[in-house]
């Protein structure tokens, strides 16, 4: 799809599982199994991809829900605007590691929002690898209209970034609703970021700008 070459979304794996296999009979802890970041190492010389389950209609923490309407209309907007935002760290504003180029509805009924890029650099594509390896999962950040969420559930939305998050830190199985999130530089993020992205001065050198 806009020339970007990836799997159906049907065959994209994750955990050694295809979407295809998740079906409505899987029990929860099947699904808080799955990482929702990988990355996919290029072997022709293209920039390394990563690929991620950056939401899903299942509901959250909170009680609340991103519905598949909403899922469908973001794809929409995306294919219609060619418009889709930045891979970023945290929901932290300039720590944007790659750029999304790709998104599609999959999964059981359609409840997963299925997004694909490229890293920025080399030098991202490694801190995005020790992200992933790490159990990083993913957030989108998101606006909508003063009347969402109507009784829990989030029908309209734009996506303007997604977030690779620490495990633990998300709102559901795959993500957390950033209007709730801090975008700001704390200090936690800030450390956790270091940590992360040691002996990566490219990586490093986005906290200084």
């Amino acid at each position: 799809k806009n020339g970007v070459v990836v799997p159906e979304p049907n065959q994209m794996q994750f955990a050694g599982h295809t979407m295809e296999d998740w079906d409505d009979t899987k029990p929860d802890s099947f699904y808080k199994t799955v990482p929702t970041f990988t990355v996919i190492k290029s072997s022709d010389g293209t920039p390394d991809r990563w690929l991620s389950i950056t939401t899903s209609a299942y509901e959250d923490k909170d009680r609340e829900i991103i519905s598949t309407k909403a899922i469908a209309r973001a794809v929409a907007l995306g294919d219609q605007t060619g418009q889709r935002g930045p891979l970023r760290f945290w929901h932290v504003p300039g720590l944007d590691i790659g750029d999304c180029d790709f998104q599609a509805q999959g999964g059981p009924g359609g409840r997963f929002l299925i997004e694909g890029g490229t890293f920025r650099s080399k030098a991202f594509a490694t801190l995005g690898q020790t992200l992933a390896d790490q159990g990083y999962q993913m957030s989108p950040g998101f606006v909508h209209q003063r009347d969402q969420p109507r009784h829990g559930v989030y029908d309209d939305i734009v996506i303007f970034e997604r977030s690779t998050v620490p495990n633990g830190r998300a709102a559901n199985h795959y993500t957390t609703l950033t209007a709730k999130e801090d975008k700001v530089l704390t200090p936690e993020k800030a450390a956790e970021y270091r940590t992360k992205a040691k002996d990566n001065p490219e990586a490093l050198a986005l906290l200084d700008t």
